[in-house]
């Protein structure tokens, strides 16, 4: 009854290979490498992946790969969507980056515990891909489950701290202008 399982995950996993193969036919680089190398362009991602994840997994320079893998993709994404005229994808990735921020904001204050977590930065880069895949889009998920609910409790305090700031922040502007015009008046009669 289950014998058949593995074969089913094997036929679907080399279905993705194909489809993956047909749809970096697109891009003239791919064909290219392809062409010369004589191997399909779903076998090269294949293998790109295959090494990226054995570089992660046991490599140096896995943090700056999976803040790569977070950034590089969803940039030209967010890019593309911003010459669309759909407002759909504009949310998407909206909603992705304010994961992204609030991700490394927490990230950087618990790096010096998380360097220590096996596999860590192979586990960060099935994160970040969950979360900007257009399949899964997990950012939304996050935002909807986690972000929203916590900045939307503060939100008023927030804005009304920004307020405040962005008023303090003129006023000193303003004051340090005044002294600065007065000092260089003075100094110009003096001399």
């Amino acid at each position: 009854k289950n014998a058949g399982v593995p074969q089913q995950v094997v036929a679907e996993f080399w279905k993705t290979v194909d489809d993956v193969d047909k749809g970096l036919k697109q891009y003239p680089v791919v064909n290219k490498l392809s062409e010369s190398t004589g191997v399909s362009c779903g076998h090269i991602a294949l293998g790109v992946t295959v090494f990226m994840c054995l570089f992660v997994l046991f490599g140096f320079g896995a943090n700056p790969l999976a803040n790569l893998v977070g950034f590089l993709y969803p940039l030209y994404a967010s890019f593309k969507a911003l010459k669309t005229e759909d407002k759909n994808d504009d949310t998407q990735w909206l909603t992705y980056w304010v994961v992204y921020g609030f991700f490394t904001v927490v990230e950087s204050f618990t790096d010096i515990l998380l360097f220590w977590i096996p596999f860590y930065y192979f586990v960060k880069i099935i994160f970040l891909v969950w979360c900007f895949h257009p399949k899964t889009i997990g950012a939304t998920v996050i935002f909807d489950k986690i972000i929203s609910p916590v900045i939307g409790k503060y939100e008023n305090k927030i804005d009304n701290t920004l307020d405040n700031a962005m008023d303090m922040a003129s006023s000193t502007g303003a004051s340090l202008k005044k002294r600065g015009t007065k000092m260089a008046a003075e100094h110009v009669a003096n001399n």
